[in-house]
Formats: C-alpha cells, structure tokens, sequence
C-alpha cells in the first residue's frame, strides 16, 4: 500500500506513531507499507485508516498529525476527532459518533 507510506510521510508520522494509533505493532506498518503486501487493513484498522485519509485530504496535515498524536491509543476519542474534522463538524461539537451513542 503506497498510499499508506506516502500518507505517513504527508502527515510527518513515524511508523511507530502510525502502528500505536492503528492499534498494530510496527511491523505490521511496514508489512503493509512494502509494495508486496499479502494483506490489507480490517475491522477497527481500516475505519480508522479512511478517517485519517479523508481528513488528510481535506485539513491541514499538520493539524491531522496533532490529533493522532493527542490520542494515543483512544482508538474512540481519535476516530470521533478525525471524523468532525472530515465532516467539517470540528467547531459545533457534534459528529456521526454522537448518535450512536445515544443508542448505547
């Protein structure tokens, strides 16, 4: 996945800082980062991965790469964060997540 490595760079991550906010160990990064990947992201790795592409696409990296770094291992707090940022919901305080947990 070339995406993966140059997103990584785009956003100034190491791999390990990638690997922790995935919740993966690095190698796993680096697995996927070679152009001879056997396997992709799934489940929990690969929302997190499309939050972080489409906020990529959109935001300023450096702010991007700052939330990732906030949220350490609070896969939650991380994807509500990236999600608002991607919708544009950053400033009212409110995302996608905030109905789902009412149900909860």
């Amino acid at each position: 996945m070339a995406l993966l490595r140059r997103l990584r760079h785009d956003l100034g991550l190491s791999r390990a800082e990638l690997a922790r906010f995935l919740g993966m160990s690095e190698a796993t990064v680096v697995r996927w980062e070679s152009d001879h990947a056997m396997s992709e992201p799934k489940g929990l790795q690969a929302v997190l991965l499309q939050a972080l592409i489409e906020s990529a696409a959109t935001h300023d990296p450096a702010e991007v790469a700052r939330i990732i770094r906030s949220c350490g291992v609070d896969h939650r707090a991380a994807l509500k964060r990236l999600l608002q940022l991607a919708k544009g919901n950053g400033r009212n305080g409110h995302s996608p997540l905030d109905a789902h947990r009412r149900t909860e």
